[in-house]
């Protein structure tokens, strides 16, 4: 069930951002349920009454997550960016030539030849010796997802949804794709309605 009043509580979400610096886009999201339980929600009810969250680790043990089942789209190796791990050319700068990257470098990589028309291999070569990703750590409201993913037109978009047991969720395309995917908003709804149900009125 979609959340109807958004007023009820204000919170934030703890959010990685992960930008490729080549092609100036965002590359990754991640929405990090299972840290929320650091925000801040404060509202008065219709009453007057003080109403704030309690510890959200003490509720995992209270509320439990039904498994949600996953579109076939979302199984596909393309969305978890199966297959051979990229690794690093020699004369990589830092001497790591042949090391296994990170994912989100891996994942910079392919969006960057997917840009350029290039292959990964060119791509690799090409810019292996820039670091092609830079992290931003910042806090969404509860309310602001949607907002964030609209304006995101690239179509190999990576968002990372970790629901409040530590389980991740993910979801490739464009941000308008994702926005729609009901599978998203099935996470997503049901992660915030876990925040929702730890609001008690203050004593």
């Amino acid at each position: 069930m979609a959340i109807k009043n958004k007023d009820y509580a204000k919170f934030v979400v703890p959010t990685q951002e992960i930008t490729n610096i080549i092609t100036g886009e965002i590359d990754e999201l991640e929405f990090d349920f299972a840290d929320a339980d650091g925000s801040d929600a404060e509202k008065k009810d219709d009453k007057g009454n003080l109403l704030s969250v309690t510890n959200l680790k003490e509720l995992k043990s209270k509320i439990k997550l039904k498994k949600v089942k996953r579109l076939k789209k979302n199984k596909t190796k393309k969305d978890v960016w199966g297959g051979k791990a990229l690794r690093f050319k020699k004369g990589q700068k830092d001497g790591k030539g042949g090391q296994i990257m990170k994912s989100e470098v891996a994942n910079a990589f392919r969006n960057i030849a997917k840009k350029e028309g290039i292959s990964i291999n060119k791509a690799i070569t090409k810019y292996q010796n820039t670091d092609p990703t830079a992290k931003t750590k910042q806090s969404f409201g509860q309310h602001d997802f949607d907002i964030k993913l609209d304006g995101i037109t690239n179509k190999n978009l990576l968002v990372k949804v970790k629901d409040s047991s530590g389980k991740v969720f993910r979801f490739r395309g464009t941000g308008k794709q994702i926005i729609n995917d009901p599978q998203f908003q099935k996470i997503k709804t049901r992660n915030l309605n876990r925040v929702y149900k730890a609001i008690k009125r203050k004593k």
